[in-house]
């Protein structure tokens, strides 16, 4: 309010008739309108400002209240026009915007400002610090996470984060109810909590489009709820930051982590945890610890990712790609790092792991006594998979604010970078353990002896070698003319030239980026160029807005020396190869399910199967896949004939 004015003798009197006491009546301020019969059984005490004029209801799911405040003690607060206030028991030192409900609050307190929270991801040892704040982005995150040796850089960081402090306020449109205890919590509009244990210094970045629902008993201390988030089920969080779209439930325990936009746990726990966008870990007996996860994750019921400590401190950390996925029960030792899109076989591996082969399938044989790896197997036995995954993740993007870029493409620079590093080292492991040299038969097994891949003495066995090194090959072919095809999509024409890049990309809490240009970003903001956190995010958006255009000179890039591709014509017409290929490939997967006696065996006849089931015909990956495979076919040809 622009105006407040004191109580006139008429509303004091009024106040006292309808059971109102006050430690001092003149430290009430009140709107011009004030409606003094909005008020009953309640105290004020310390400088209150109340603007309570228009009646009316306001409603939270079942519950439906009138405009006003009654049965409750309030304490140097600012409580804007259409506000229900009802049976709260202390509330103390916040600013409530118009139309808030309150109900059935033991306390809700806070003095001054507060903090956001420091969160110790990778590492148990607090060595990787995340100074967070509210509008974090993952990749803000991982910026602060993953150089710890860059002090200039780390000081500056921590400077912009704590310029933007939190303070006490209810903003419009939000219902609290039938919570015992609230300390220091800043919300945003149209947010609702009910039934939540305890909120301890808390800011929930919920917005009108992208509502932040929190109910069934959760304890939230020292965090930060990103916007479209919904924490139900008796969640336990602490030191914590969550991105946009993301959901918490089953009673999961999340602490001393920072969780990427649209990714889910439920019934887990996560300890020292930065995990990248659209992370899935919703099964009983499955935790993470101290790990950094590149993101489209998924963890398995029973899997114990990071849980044996092997150093002689708890300050080991686990590394993986994007589309990490651990099978059931899978057991990982620290201090382990695994390529883009590998998936562990069920069983308890029992030394570190380098996984260096992206799209690859690792097992323990256990009985031959050694380590088996499939690189590539996804693109050789799996493509149903890699087809459904290319959209999947995009079509369940909740966000509307979508202010952290996410590359939700399998065929991702960082992803192609290890494809194109994994073929050269199959080559490289070729020669030395086979005695193989180029223009020979490539070998289809290569066994390890010397400790690469797994630390211990025992033989680790590369399966399909020549298989996988064909594989990356097409993958990368692939990679290049599929940015080449939508980069005319998106302008109408071919680029007269493409100089091809051979920078390497990292992941950068999702979004795509050069080293080069990570590093330039660390030097400006160590040398004053860059001053806050906006800086930062309009260098990432101005990169985002370059990025299709240095995807395709990295894919160029990738594709040079040795691809024994002389021309855009000449890539074109092995890209339709490939789609035939992936196109196949993904029918032939899907189509094991339905010709799985077992899977037909718990439908009495075929009619029944059909109906639970559907059929090869009606699967939607598919019928994706074959849509967009025609589109490219269709540009190709097109392409072909100007």
């Amino acid at each position: 309010m622009s105006e407040w004015r004191k109580l006139t003798e008429s509303e004091i009197r009024t106040l006292a008739e309808r059971g109102n006491t006050a430690d001092n009546w003149d430290d009430i301020l009140v709107a011009g309108n004030f409606d003094a019969t909005l008020v009953s059984r309640s105290h004020f005490s310390g400088e209150c400002r109340i603007a309570l004029g228009a009646t009316g209801l306001r409603k939270a799911g079942g519950l439906e209240l009138p405009v006003g405040i009654s049965n409750s003690r309030i304490r140097s607060c600012t409580i804007a026009d259409g506000c229900a206030i009802h049976d709260v028991r202390f509330l103390s030192g916040y600013g409530i915007g118009n139309d808030c409900l309150l109900f059935n609050i033991g306390q809700m307190t806070a003095e001054g400002g507060f903090s956001a929270p420091v969160i110790e991801v990778m590492n148990e040892n607090g060595s990787r610090r995340v100074h967070s704040f509210p509008g974090m982005r993952c990749s803000d995150a991982f910026l602060m996470a993953a150089w710890p040796e860059d002090c200039g850089m780390q000081q500056r960081l921590e400077t912009f984060s704590k310029a933007r402090g939190l303070r006490p306020e209810i903003a419009a449109g939000c219902a609290i109810t039938n919570v015992p205890r609230i300390e220091r919590l800043q919300c945003g509009p149209a947010c609702t909590i009910d039934c939540a244990v305890s909120i301890d210094s808390v800011c929930v970045c919920s917005t009108a489009v992208e509502p932040v629902h929190i109910d069934g008993s959760c304890v939230l201390r020292n965090g930060i709820v990103g916007p479209g988030n919904r924490i139900s089920g008796g969640c336990i969080a602490e030191n914590f930051a969550t991105g946009a779209g993301c959901t918490l439930s089953g009673g999961v325990r999340f602490f001393n982590s920072v969780l990427g936009d649209n990714s889910t746990v439920s019934c887990c726990e996560l300890v020292c945890n930065l995990i990248f966008p659209a992370h899935e870990q919703h099964h009983n007996n499955s935790f993470l610890i101290a790990a950094c996860v590149g993101g489209q994750s998924n963890i398995a019921a029973g899997a114990t990712v990071g849980s044996n400590h092997n150093g002689r401190t708890a300050d080991g950390e686990i590394v993986a790609g994007r589309g990490f996925w651990p099978g059931l029960c899978v057991s990982l030792k620290h201090s382990s790092v695994f390529a883009c899109h590998t998936m562990l076989a069920k069983g308890a591996y029992p030394a570190e792991l380098s996984i260096p082969f992206p799209f690859c399938l690792v097992a323990n044989n256990e009985h031959e006594g050694r380590l088996e790896i499939i690189p590539a197997f996804a693109w050789l036995y799996n493509m149903y998979a890699l087809a459904r995954n290319s959209t999947k993740y995009r079509s369940r993007d909740r966000r509307r604010d979508r202010s952290q870029h996410i590359e939700f493409d399998i065929f991702a620079p960082d992803c192609m970078q290890e494809v194109a590093d994994a073929r050269r080292l199959l080559e490289a492991w070729a020669e030395k353990y086979c005695g193989w040299k180029p223009g020979d038969a490539f070998p289809e097994e290569i066994v390890l002896t010397g400790g690469e891949v797994e630390k211990s003495s025992r033989p680790v066995a590369i399966l399909k070698a020549g298989r996988a090194r064909e594989a990356y090959g097409q993958m990368l072919l692939h990679y290049a003319a599929k940015c080449l095809l939508e980069r005319f999509k998106e302008t109408g024409q071919l680029p007269e030239a493409v100089e091809a890049s051979l920078g390497r990309w990292i992941n950068f809490g999702g979004q795509p980026l050069r080293e080069a240009d990570a590093d330039a970003l660390r030097e400006d903001i160590r040398e004053g160029r860059l001053n806050d956190w906006d800086d930062i995010h309009r260098r990432l958006d101005a990169l985002w807005a370059e990025y299709p255009q240095l995807r395709l000179e990295h894919a160029f890039g990738l594709t040079g020396p040795g691809s024994g591709t002389t021309s855009v014509a000449e890539l074109l017409d092995k890209e339709r190869n490939i789609l035939e290929l992936m196109l196949e490939r993904a029918v032939q997967s899907r189509a094991k399910d339905f010709a799985n006696p077992f899977r037909t065996a718990t439908c009495r006849n075929a009619g029944e199967f059909r109906a639970v089931f559907g059929t090869l015909e009606d699967d939607a990956s598919l019928s994706r896949l074959k849509k967009d495979t025609g589109e490219y076919m269709e540009l190709i040809a097109k392409l072909k004939d100007s």
